[in-house]
Formats: structure tokens, sequence, C-alpha cells
């Protein structure tokens, strides 16, 4: 059951992957569009987890854990929006699915899953492969390259998961991943509407709120279903199986929607960056 989860959860983020282009190539502004986005996906996380509270206070740590991630989710949104056009859709998913040491190093250390030579051994991969993401192409100008997104979606996207594996260690007890989710994303919906606000551009059109309609839905359950997934495995293998699927299939879809020019060095990082990963699901089980 918990395979199934995964495969659901890594389909709704490539969803988002090609909908997040979308965005850009429709000429929308990413903004509006992630802020209906984050309504639409409170809502329904509401509707479907207001029934179902645990206790009625919530711990202040965990209410502090939801703000935190959500204003990493719409941070992460916005620069991966401006990453996919500059560095492509298969560099800028696989920067973002290599964070995975993040949430990795989380369950070891803190839920003291084990640590072999296989699991050493693709921590280092990671380490080298983001390194090579993040080496200007030959056929780029230097304006056109833009690094220091790959390293925010590193560690946005990291810190991001690693607060799913800590709500469902030592937070589901007091409430569910629906309403967790809904306060994650009201609190990204309230960041977006005071960018909105600071920039003075409160028009909607539109394709802002069909696009960010679309985006929600996925987004929202993409989480979701790694939270169920980790109910019945472990962090660092479910993890690592999600980063796999994900930068495989957004690699793909890169090559073959899109038609992002990969160099040498990057395709060399992301076929590395999976060797290291199927390293540590190896690791996971033995």
């Amino acid at each position: 059951m918990g395979f199934l989860y995964l495969i659901l959860s890594v389909f709704c983020s490539l969803i988002i992957v090609h909908l997040l282009k979308v965005v850009r190539h429709r000429g929308a502004q990413m903004l509006q569009v992630l802020t209906v986005n984050y309504l639409v996906a409170t809502i329904i996380a509401i509707a479907t987890g207001a029934g179902h509270l645990s206790i009625d206070k919530i711990p202040v740590w965990l209410i502090l854990l939801t703000a935190f991630a959500g204003a990493l989710f719409i941070i992460n949104f916005l620069v991966y929006g401006n990453s996919v056009n500059i560095n492509g859709v298969g560099v800028s998913v696989t920067a973002m699915r290599l964070s995975l040491i993040i949430p990795v190093l989380t369950s070891i250390i803190g839920y003291h899953e084990p640590l072999n030579v296989p699991i050493i051994l693709g921590l280092t991969g990671v380490f080298v492969a983001l390194y090579l993401l993040s080496r200007k192409g030959e056929d780029r100008k230097p304006r056109e390259w833009h690094p220091i997104l790959l390293v925010i979606l590193f560690l946005g996207t990291g810190f991001t998961d690693a607060a799913l594996k800590i709500f469902r260690e030592n937070g589901a007890e007091f409430i569910n991943q629906d309403l967790f989710m809904a306060g994650i994303f009201g609190t990204a919906f309230l960041i977006g509407v005071t960018g909105i606000i600071m920039r003075g551009k409160y028009r909607l059109q539109p394709k802002e709120i069909g696009l960010g309609i679309l985006i929600g839905i996925p987004n929202l359950y993409s989480s979701i279903f790694t939270i169920m997934a980790l109910k019945y495995i472990g962090g660092a293998v479910a993890f690592s199986m999600v980063n796999i699927l994900i930068v495989t299939g957004g690699t793909v879809l890169g090559y073959a929607y899109w038609h992002d020019k990969l160099s040498r060095k990057q395709l060399t990082g992301i076929f590395l960056g999976i060797i290291a990963i199927v390293l540590m699901i190896a690791g996971r089980q033995m």
C-alpha cells in the first residue's frame, strides 16, 4: 500500500512540474497563480479534514513547524518557476530531488534509522551531483545560468520534506495530514496575498485562476500521499523512491515535451544523482 501512495505522489508532482512550465509559457503571473493554488488547496484540505481533529489544543511547536513549512512552500515554488525557464526542467527537478539528503539525515539522526555503506556512498554522490548541476554549461551565456536558484531549491525542498517526516512521527497524534497541509497552504496563501498587495497588482486573469486551480489539487495531494506512504515505509526509502522517480520523469518530460538542452556536466550530474538515490534505496533494504 505504501508504494501505491508513493506512485500517486510522484504522479501529482510531475503534473505540477508540467503546469508550472505552462504558467510561464502562457505569460501568467506566477505569484497570482500560486496564491490561487494555495487557496484552493487550503479549502479542499479543510473540507476533507475538519471533522477529524484528535484533540482541541495543538502544541506550539506544531504551529511553528506548519508556518515554517508554509513559507518554504511558496518561496520554493517561486524560485522553481524561474529556474525551470533559466536552468531547464530536468536540472531544476533534479536539484530539488537531490535535497532528499535532508529528510534522509532527519530520519537517520532524529529517528535512528540505520546507516550503512551504500547510504554513505549515496549521500556522497548527492553532493557531487549537485556540484555538477551547478556548473555553467558550455553552451550557456553567464547571464543565463543561475546556480544559486538550484541551491535554494535544494535547501527549500529538503527542509519541506523533513517537515513532513517530523509531522508523521510527532504531530500525527494531534491533527491529521489534511489539517496539517491546510495550515501549510493557508500560511503560503497569506504570504502570497501579502506579496500581491505589496506589488499593487490585484487583478487576476482567468488563465491565472484556472492554472491556480489545476495546480492546487495535485499540489495538495502530492504531500498528503507522501505522508500516507510514511505510515508504511521508512523515511529514507520513501523519500529516495519518490526522488528517483521524479528525477527520471522530470528529465523525460523536459526532453520530450519542452525540448530542454542539457550540457554533458548536467547530464552527468543527473545520472550520478540517480545512481546515488539507488544506492540509498539499496542501503535501506539491507
